[in-house]
């Protein structure tokens, strides 16, 4: 029973029906703080001082990067320009599915927001090139990827791109467009690891705030 200032009258039976109510709440309550305790006294904390940035993905892809980018640079050339192409095709069906289906500026606003979020964080932090980065023209033009030595890594324009063209297209209900982009992004997010053109923590971070 409520009072006319919006609080529950007590009750003799008032702890109990709370239980009863918000059991749930109460046990995420606990896991939440076993939880943070855990973290706290169980040495989950780093404390080790590195020199560079240290990427443990960028370190299994060790092996690729090589084949890629020094023992085979036809093949290396040719993933390019199959991962700028996906980008491409990204851009475009959103655009006509945007133009087709669209009904709200959400996704303009969206990719504005991102960018000009992105271009104020390069301006504040930058971080050094990885080591073994190769990201130069392989021979053929691309509308929507830039070649070259380019800082500019926190975070990934090219991952937020593309998944925000997922998202949209979803939303339009041009499904395969949608897997299509799923597709896309994913392998994006492998190139660019692969040919240190991003760091991981570019990739994710790049995820994260296209939403």
């Amino acid at each position: 029973m409520m009072r006319d200032d919006g609080f529950r009258e007590s009750n003799k039976y008032g702890v109990k029906e709370f239980l009863k109510t918000n059991w749930v709440k109460i046990i995420t309550v606990a896991i939440i703080f076993a939880g943070q305790l855990f973290i706290k006294f169980g040495g989950f904390i780093q404390d080790k001082d590195v020199e560079k940035p240290e990427d443990q993905i960028q370190n299994l892809t060790h092996s690729i990067n090589e084949y890629a980018t020094k023992e085979n640079l036809p093949f290396g050339k040719a993933w390019q320009i199959i991962c700028s192409l996906t980008l491409d095709i990204q851009f475009f069906l959103v655009l006509f599915f945007w133009l087709w289906k669209g009904f709200s500026f959400r996704v303009v606003i969206a990719l504005l927001m991102f960018y000009l979020i992105r271009a104020v964080l390069q301006e504040l932090f930058v971080l050094p090139f990885p080591e073994d980065f190769y990201w130069e023209y392989p021979g053929f033009p691309c509308l929507m990827n830039a070649y070259g030595r380019q800082s500019d890594f926190f975070y990934s324009g090219h991952i937020g791109f593309s998944a925000l063209c997922t998202i949209e297209n979803f939303r339009c209900g041009a499904k395969w467009a949608g897997y299509f982009g799923v597709f896309a992004t994913v392998f994006q997010g492998i190139t660019l690891i692969t040919f240190r053109v991003h760091y991981t923590i570019d990739i994710v971070t790049g995820l994260v705030m296209c939403h």
